[in-house]
Parts: structure tokens; sequence; C-alpha cells
């Protein structure tokens, strides 16, 4: 079972495995402690058995510590959301690769010039970006040597080192599913800016206009609003639509700023989802625990933080001829959602 697997999957429970192979857990309890001291599996405290890969070694040494660069806001790390879980995850595969992880914050309106001097007083010997803004962050990478992976660059980057959501599916999911529903009155409080570039919000509002073509609807440009990526945007966003007297049936947003439209259309008596559905984006935990629960678009985390560090390790090793597909996404579908009734769509 395990030449199958690739670094960092994490092995089923070990009853699934003892009933799967006809085991006892006397045997079993060998195997894993042959393949732990082989360097094939990892344990961790309180998070279950991994595949475990050494890495391979640039000049003779191995690489020790990976400088993770996220380019955003302090609140995305601190507040749960899609940012800290991914942090988190890749800090767990780093481990099982045998390496470990610095974090470094640079806020969106830090200059090229700033983020190069902090490199170079930092001297990385490899580095995983997230939200990457600049492409010559990754030039100055590559002419020092400095092996990276990009996850989601903000800007077009080196695509054959770049993990991408297929944030053209995402959109196209949601707009699929909603039409079945019979709406056709769909407010998308999305989160491109004005002051900088967000290469997935671009792609997501384009996809938005696309599928509203192909399904025959006429997209109310009052109903598509910037959320300013928290609650308070997104709930003031839908606001002032409200106040505007403006007609919708359902309501996109992404999962870390859909409170503020839950709030919202409760202020205004308007219930989820029997007068407006809601549908969010990444499925991130709080998801399941909002009333109602709700329906969004599901990326795996976990495994895009495989795939950088797995990308990284081959970066690592030499690897120059290799790409990444984009990551497939998947509607989960739970209470937010449904029927769009005559009397909503007025």
């Amino acid at each position: 079972m395990l030449k199958d697997l690739p670094a960092g999957t994490r092995l089923p429970p070990v009853r699934t495995l003892l009933k799967e192979y006809h085991i006892s857990l006397t045997t079993f309890n060998k195997a894993v402690k042959h393949f732990k001291d082989a360097g094939r599996l990892r344990a961790i405290h309180g998070s279950g058995i991994y595949v475990d890969k050494l890495p391979e070694k640039i000049g003779g040494e191995p690489v020790e510590v990976v400088n993770i660069l996220f380019f955003g806001y302090r609140s995305s790390l601190t507040s749960e959301g899609f940012i800290r879980s991914l942090s988190n995850l890749l800090g767990l595969q780093l481990s099982l690769a045998g390496m470990s992880a610095t974090f470094t914050l640079f806020p969106p309106e830090a200059s090229l010039e700033a983020v190069k001097q902090k490199l170079k007083k930092m001297r990385p010997q490899a580095v995983i970006t997230i939200n990457m803004y600049n492409p010559g962050i990754t030039q100055y990478l590559r002419s020092r040597g400095i092996p990276y992976i990009c996850i989601t660059p903000a800007h077009p980057a080196d695509q054959e080192y770049s993990l991408y959501l297929d944030d053209a599916s995402i959109m196209k999911q949601i707009l699929d599913y909603l039409t079945k529903l019979g709406h056709r009155h769909i407010c998308y409080i999305h989160g491109v800016s004005t002051q900088w570039y967000l290469r997935w919000e671009h792609i997501r509002e384009r996809e938005f206009y696309r599928c509203c073509t192909m399904h025959n609807i006429v997209p109310n440009l009052n109903l598509v609003r910037f959320g300013n990526f928290s609650p308070e945007g997104s709930a003031a966003a839908i606001r002032e639509i409200l106040n505007q007297g403006c007609k919708f049936t359902a309501v996109i947003a992404d999962d870390h700023i859909v409170s503020g439209v839950y709030r919202e259309l409760a202020r205004a008596g308007l219930r989820i989802p029997e007068d407006v559905s809601v549908i969010g984006i990444n499925d991130l935990e709080l998801a399941c625990h909002l009333l109602p629960p709700l329906t969004t678009v599901r990326n795996s985390t976990e495994e895009l933080a495989r795939l950088a560090v797995a990308g990284l390790v081959r970066r690592i090793a030499g690897e120059t001829d290799f790409t990444i597909p984009p990551l497939p996404v998947e509607l989960i579908v739970r209470d937010s959602a449904t029927k769009c009734s005559s009397i909503q769509s007025g």
C-alpha cells in the first residue's frame, strides 16, 4: 500500500486497516515500527500516522527551514479562515518532509524593494509564497537560486511552480446550482479591489458574468458589490442593496465574510433559505456551524498544502520541468440554499 501513497498522505484509521488487510493489532504495530525505523512513516501525536519522505539535498546540505511568505493582513492569520488553516497544514507537511517552517507577513502595500531587503536579511534556503502579488519577487528568488513554490499568487507568476484553485469551476458550479433551483436575481459579494489586483477574484467575477450569460440571465450590476474582505464589509454591501430596493433571491459570498450577509438579512427580516438562498466559497469550518449550515464550494486545503510541499521537494531536488494542474473543487450542499419560489422571484 505504501509504495503507491505520496509523502504527506494520512493513513486510514487503524481499525479500517486491520479489517481491510485481515491482520492483528500486534502485526500492525510491528509493521508501523518497521516503516518508522525505515523513515517511511511518521506518527504525529493527536493527528495520526503519515507517509514520510525526507527531502533531497542541495549542494550536499539538507534544507532544514522553509520560509513561508504570506502577503496579506495579520487578521487573516489570527482569525479562523483559509490562510490560518493553510499555514498550519503547511507546517505539518513540512514537518513530515523533515523540515521546519518560519512564517513572515508582508502587508499588501509593502514595496518590492522592501520585500527584497527583508529576503536578503533572511537568506532563505527555500520559500513558499501565499498570495504573492509581485512577479519581481519570484524573479529575485530565481536569480539567487532559491527553490520556491507559489500558492495562489495574486499576479500571474511562474505557471509551472504555482498552485491554483480551479476558480472558474467554483463560479460555474455555483451558478449551475442556483439556476437549477430557479434563481435569476443573484447578488454577488466579491473581492475585486481597486487598490490591488487579486487574480482569483478577477477570474471569479469574469466567470460570474459568463455563467449568467450562459443561463440567459442579464446581471443586475446593482447586485454586484465589493465586500471589503470582511463580514462588516459584506453586511454593508447587502444593506446598500436593500436600501436601494433591489430584488434578489440568492447571495454568493466567500465563507469568511458570509456571516455579515447572514446578519444583515436577519436584520432586514429575511429568512435563509426561505426568502434568500446563500452560497459560500472555501468550505471553512465555520460553514457547518452557521444557522442554517452553509452550502459552499469546497477546496481541499490539506491537498493544497501537500502538493505545495511535494512540489517544493522536487524543486529542491533540482527538477525544473513539471506543472501542477489546478486543484478541483466541489459544491457541498447544505441547508442555506433552496428552490426559488414565485413569491421570491417577484
